[in-house]
């Protein structure tokens, strides 16, 4: 078992698109992103998860579990846009 780190960060919206989610993780050296438009039936925290899951999942790695969840100001005051979800995947 490994883990994967995924950190988010809501990104506002332009003259041309709404709001979205940007998901990015670094895994055995590659880097993996994804941008997920805001989708308003989930709260901000869900909408987070889903983006770090569509970032997981749509890599066709085996997701076992969402282990921790973290917000940004947790771990660095000048990132307080995003959350980092930790989660453990099978080889």
């Amino acid at each position: 078992m490994s883990e994967i780190r995924v950190r988010t960060r809501g990104m506002g919206p332009t003259h041309s698109k709404g709001q979205r989610v940007s998901a990015t993780a670094t895994v055995n050296g590659s880097d993996y992103r994804v941008v997920v438009p805001w989708d308003y039936y989930y709260n901000a925290e869900d909408m987070h998860r889903v983006a770090a899951e569509r970032l997981v999942l749509g890599g066709q790695v085996m997701l076992h579990r969402l282990v921790t969840v973290m917000r940004e100001t947790d771990l660095d005051r000048s990132r307080a846009n995003g959350y980092v979800f930790t989660f453990t995947v099978g080889e």
